[in-house]
């Protein structure tokens, strides 16, 4: 009996759920890869030059319900701007799930599942998911700026989007990020267009060291492209002040 008694307790001891620490501001946000409502797989990492939601709920969860129609309101307002919300039920039925998504009309197109609760599943241990709703912020990077902030500080937070438009940093030898999503060119030194796009996040690795100019929305900024040795990876700061 005593010996029944110890292992017991050892295996509660050694659980991942209660030794595991809990994920902190200024992390990498662990990847997760899970099929959406048609099957397909979808990995948050794709999200990376985006400031990204992670939003754990449930279907059968009430409290969820006003975290959803915050988060719908100002996906409304902000996707156009680059605003991604990535969506982990923890629902274990797929009908259910699905029905919940189209009567809440949660319109963004990253909702997840493995069908395994709160405690099996992969990404409520990853992050450390006790109870729904659940929500991270992360930076274009990846990286955790917020972790169940009030509904008041994610608006503060958002309001980032609103801001007139501007580049990110001035040296990179990786990416550079526009404030808003927009159309683009790039030119060098000689004034020779160089690459053009549109979005937020702009791949520069292919570009050879030097300096260049962004011309977005009317508006004109210089960069620098760096080697990766004078330069750490760059991080937006969200400072809501």
């Amino acid at each position: 009996m005593k010996t029944l008694l110890f292992i017991f307790l050892f295996s509660l001891l050694a659980s991942p759920v209660l030794t595991q620490s809990s994920l902190k501001i200024g992390n990498p946000a662990p990847e997760i890869s899970l099929k959406n409502v048609n099957g397909d797989f979808m990995k948050l990492s794709k999200n990376k030059g985006s400031l990204t939601i992670v939003h754990f709920w449930a279907a059968w969860s009430k409290a969820c319900k006003p975290t959803n129609e915050f988060l719908l309101q100002n996906y409304s307002k902000y996707k156009n701007e680059g605003l991604e919300i990535f969506s982990i039920s923890i629902d274990k039925k797929a009908k259910t799930w699905i029905e919940e998504i189209n009567k809440q009309k949660l319109n963004w197109p990253h909702h997840v599942n493995d069908f395994k609760g709160m405690v099996y599943s992969k990404p409520a241990k990853d992050y450390k998911i006790y109870e729904v709703p659940s929500i991270f912020v992360l930076d274009e990077n990846g990286i955790v700026i917020m972790i169940n902030p009030s509904q008041d500080e994610l608006a503060k937070r958002l309001k980032i989007f609103e801001t007139g438009i501007k580049i990110l940093p001035e040296q990179s030898s990786n990416f550079i990020y526009l404030t808003k999503r927009a159309d683009y060119d790039i030119f060098d030194s000689n004034d020779t267009l160089v690459m053009g796009g549109k979005g937020k996040s702009i791949h520069i690795g292919s570009l050879e060291n030097g300096n260049y100019r962004i011309v977005s929305n009317g508006i004109s900024f210089n960069f620098q492209k760096v080697t990766p040795s004078k330069i750490y990876d760059f991080q937006i700061n969200y400072n809501s002040k």
